[in-house]
């Protein structure tokens, strides 16, 4: 069955929603700073809604750790790092998610994608480690 999706051509900061459904809030820790996360894709069983998102900054010394805190725990969590000492890291945790690695030196997009029984959730962010 194919999957309805939608676009949202805003960069607006209005949460995604999905009719009555939204994705819950993720906020990144890194360092001492913390910022909650753009989320970019939302799914409800065959239902998807979509946009394009300005994905919020914060910088944090290199070396530091990274964690996600989440409202629901999630099933599977997936972090997709680039950048130098980027790669694809599965996550496991409840609302806590922590990222082993390292931030390691210079700019990484973090893209976070967290699934449900009932959907799933992707959300970015921008970090710098200095």
């Amino acid at each position: 069955m194919p999957v309805k999706a939608t676009l949202v051509q805003s960069a607006s900061p209005t949460p995604l929603r999905l009719g009555k459904s939204a994705p819950p809030p993720v906020r990144i820790f890194a360092g001492t700073q913390s910022i909650l996360g753009a989320a970019v894709r939302y799914c409800n069983g065959q239902d998807c809604v979509a946009r394009v998102a300005t994905a919020p900054r914060i910088t944090a010394p290199a070396g530091s750790t990274v964690t996600f805190a989440v409202v629901r725990a999630p099933r599977t969590a997936t972090l997709d790092v680039s950048g130098t000492g980027g790669g694809r890291f599965e996550l496991s945790g409840t609302t806590l998610l922590a990222w082993h690695s390292r931030l390691p030196a210079g700019a990484h997009r973090l893209t976070l994608t967290l699934s449900w029984a009932e959907g799933e959730g992707t959300w970015t962010f921008q970090v710098a480690g200095r």
